[in-house]
């Protein structure tokens, strides 16, 4: 027998061979009876592909602290400052979660291939972000918005382009509209420092109910509140883009808008529209009193059309 098989106090019939396996397996599960984690770093299996540069046991106190099993979210935050500093701050989706425990969703040692975010899109309640969302944004794709792009936090952009995931982060994203449609304006900076979200919805772009036109000073009524708005402020067309719209101030004559359309030619220049028609249509002419000409009406006269 040799001096394995001796120091492991194994009889004389057991082989040199056998002794030795059962020496070494016999110091394994010594090491494992008294602590855990022994048992785990005799072989935890390979690192998904991010972790990868914390491969080798002197690296698994960056992750595991002595004597305790299992991961640390201390540590997990110490290095994912960006995500620490909003769970701090009561912020985004992990601060809404009441395990603390990062381990519990993201599994480590399945292999350089293993997905640690396994985010269920379809059932995913993103009002758990403190952003909820409304209208289009809640038939868009993740990636509609979470790409790289349009991550505007500075610690996030950071991070990911150091390690090359940002592309793959949910964090960073701005909550002011232009960031993301700013090629979608058809303003070219006319409303610069005023929130989209004054004259648009979610639910689309031409959807301006929100927008009050009486704090322009000009009220819409009758036909005017069913009108688009470049039926009065002009569309320029933009090869590719959408068309150019200026909402500078536009007249509040009548005529301005509607010479074109006046079937009396230059018969009553000088006098006001508004005089015989209203906002309603311009087939309206009930504000007109034609005893103000030298032909008042009188019976079946007073029912007859104009024409």
């Amino acid at each position: 027998m040799d001096l394995l098989s001796r120091a492991a106090g194994f009889p004389a019939w057991v082989g040199p061979a056998r002794a030795s396996w059962l020496a070494v397996l016999a110091i394994l599960m010594a090491l494992a009876a008294v602590h855990p984690l022994a048992a785990q770093l005799i072989s935890p299996g390979k690192l998904s592909r991010v972790h990868s540069d914390l491969e080798g046991l002197r690296n698994c106190t960056l992750c595991h602290e002595l004597r305790h099993s299992g991961i640390s979210p201390a540590l997990c935050l110490g290095c994912h400052k960006p995500l620490a500093r909003r769970v701090d701050a009561g912020e985004g989706f992990h601060a809404s979660l009441a395990e603390k425990d990062c381990a519990a969703c993201h599994r480590e040692h399945f292999g350089v291939d293993f997905a640690l975010v396994r985010l269920d899109t379809a059932t995913f309640d993103h009002s758990r972000t403190g952003w909820p969302l409304h209208g289009k944004h809640a038939t868009s794709s993740c990636r509609d918005c979470h790409k790289a792009e349009l991550v505007t936090a500075a610690d996030v952009r950071s991070m990911g382009t150091e390690h090359g995931t940002l592309n793959r982060t949910f964090l960073g994203l701005p909550t002011q509209c232009r960031t993301c449609h700013e090629s979608d304006s058809p303003h070219e900076g006319q409303f610069q420092g005023r929130s989209c979200g004054e004259c648009h919805s979610a639910s689309g772009w031409k959807d301006t109910s929100v927008f009050d036109h009486a704090t322009t000073g000009f009220r819409l009524t009758g036909a005017h509140g069913t009108a688009t708005c470049t039926r009065c402020h002009a569309a320029t067309p933009r090869s590719g883009r959408p068309p150019l719209v200026r909402y500078d101030e536009a007249s509040k004559e009548c005529a301005s808008c509607h010479r074109g359309r006046s079937p009396h030619g230059s018969q009553f220049a000088g006098r006001s529209c508004s005089e015989c028609h209203d906002a309603a249509a311009w087939k309206d002419t009930g504000r007109f009193d034609h005893d103000r000409t030298h032909f008042p009406l009188t019976g079946m006269h007073r029912t007859v059309r104009c024409a």
